[in-house]
């Protein structure tokens, strides 16, 4: 597989296809919701503004171009509970800055708002050797400045990364890629049973949430479980623990030679069904 920066520099080859299939990938930014870490994101007038002042299709373009699509959901496109974005956040930079006015955040001089003496500002843990996210780093930081929110950012290795993250807890915001699984079970992020071991970077609480998730997984009645995370999905955008911004396509360089059954993001992952891949010998 590919990124997207690399597939523009592949030379043109015979016999070799460039294939992109829906991936399980939802890249987000995690707030640190832990009052005894950060209070600046307990609330949710700021959590919104912050999401509202994104313009994600921008992101988009400019860091995968045709690879990847806008995040308005949290279910991945290939998922089979995926579905329409229970709640919407359209690029709205004016509707940002009206809800920060609203929750006390007013403009300093030199364009950062304020509060009680407080600028409104934040880290953004990011993993730097990685050219797509340090990319996505880089423009949300001057998208946030332009509504009045300054933000640091704080690059580091994939190992330190994933220490703070997963282990210490220790950021403002965190921008990562969250994989999921063929299953749409997303326990691992937003149950509170994650706190400590799991994928709840932030903190993040709802006793609904972790109810519904409960009752998803206890059920194999496949209309059933969608319904249950279609509320779960509809609760936590509303919460917005987390600001999701783009599912990357998976991208496979492919020889023509090589036939695979029904390719798809899981059996590139996953090399599922492999016993039946062939390669024709006419080439």
């Amino acid at each position: 597989t590919l990124d997207p920066a690399q597939v523009s520099q592949l030379p043109a080859l015979d016999g070799v296809t460039v294939e992109r299939y829906p991936g399980y990938e939802l890249v987000l930014v995690a707030l640190q919701l832990d009052p005894a870490k950060n209070k600046l994101f307990t609330d949710l007038r700021v959590r919104k503004a912050l999401l509202l002042g994104i313009d994600r299709a921008a992101i988009v373009e400019k860091v995968w171009g045709e690879w990847a699509r806008v995040a308005e959901t949290l279910q991945p496109p290939a998922s089979w509970a995926a579905g329409e974005p229970p709640v919407r956040y359209p690029y709205d930079p004016a509707e940002a800055q009206r809800l920060l006015e609203e929750a006390g955040w007013v403009l300093g001089d030199d364009g950062v708002r304020v509060r009680q003496g407080q600028r409104l500002q934040f880290g953004l843990l990011a993993t730097g050797s990685d050219p797509s996210r340090r990319a996505v780093a880089e423009l949300l930081q001057q998208q946030w400045r332009a509504i009045g929110v300054d933000v640091q950012l704080d690059l580091a290795s994939w190992g330190e990364v994933r220490r703070r993250a997963t282990q210490e807890r220790d950021f403002d915001a965190l921008l990562i890629g969250v994989l999921w699984d063929v299953d749409p079970d997303q326990s691992s992020v937003w149950s509170s049973d994650s706190f400590f071991d799991g994928l709840n970077f932030g903190h993040y609480l709802s006793p609904d949430v972790d109810r519904l998730l409960v009752e998803a997984v206890g059920t194999t009645d496949r209309a059933r479980r969608i319904e249950l995370y279609r509320a779960i999905e509809q609760q936590v955008l509303s919460d917005l623990p987390v600001l999701p911004i783009a599912f990357p396509d998976v991208i496979v360089v492919r020889s023509e030679r090589l036939q695979v059954p029904a390719m798809n993001a899981l059996v590139v992952r996953t090399r599922a069904g492999v016993e039946q891949w062939q390669v024709r010998a006419d080439r």
